[in-house]
């Protein structure tokens, strides 16, 4: 954990809790000492900084995009920030806080089966989400946990693989991103790829939705 609790990051933000780690950051529950509202604070860590520099602009790409998109089933992103923490500098964005965590652990959680109503709601909201997102961006990494739940809403979050449609054509995914369970055909192999790798991974987020399992396990032996 970078961020002790209860630290003040440059008389503005409050570290209240630790939410988890994931890639090349961490999470944290914040309060903005200013507005007094609770936020969700997600830093690149400077170890990983210091090994791959290119992070720092890929995180900073991260937020520049997701700023663009504007739509109530996506997670908005309130600012990029630098800080320095134990003679480190460390990049951090500012974003909403999922009171209720990510759909990954409601699923674990979860021992019954959505109604018929819930269900159709919860995937015509990702549906106008992802609609929002792939007018400029396509996502590449849709799956659970980077899916937030505010109350009867959901919100697509975490745009750290995205790129710009206009550059898909030419740029390929990185090499050790992803999440297999969820990735369409054409990251294996290497091929370009369109908003057709979104529909193909939300599609499975639906099938897990509906069933509470994955379309893919248990893995034959």
């Amino acid at each position: 954990m970078l961020f002790n609790i209860s630290h003040v990051i440059d008389n503005k933000y409050k570290i209240i809790d630790w939410i988890g780690e994931g890639g090349y950051g961490e999470v944290y529950k914040i309060q903005d000492l200013i507005s007094k509202d609770f936020k969700a604070l997600k830093c690149l860590l400077p170890q990983f900084v210091e090994e791959h520099p290119e992070l720092a602009d890929l995180f900073d790409k991260e937020a520049k995009i997701a700023m663009q998109v504007d739509n109530k089933n996506v997670v908005k992103i309130f600012s990029i920030e630098n800080t320095v923490y134990r003679d480190n500098q460390v990049k951090f964005l500012t974003m909403e806080y999922a009171v209720d965590g990510d759909l990954d652990k409601y699923l674990k959680r979860q021992e019954t089966y959505l109604s018929k109503e819930e269900l159709f709601e919860w995937i015509k909201q990702l549906l106008l989400g992802l609609k929002a997102i792939n007018k400029k961006l396509i996502h590449r990494d849709i799956k659970p946990k980077n899916i937030l739940i505010f109350g009867n809403i959901l919100k697509i979050s975490d745009f750290g693989l995205s790129k710009f449609i206009e550059e898909s054509t030419r740029t390929k995914t990185f090499k050790g991103m992803g999440t297999p369970l969820y990735m369409a055909p054409e990251f294996w192999e290497n091929l370009d790829t369109t908003i057709s790798v979104d529909q193909y991974s939300m599609g499975i987020v639906f099938y897990v939705l509906a069933t509470l399992k994955h379309p893919f396990l248990p893995i034959p032996s």
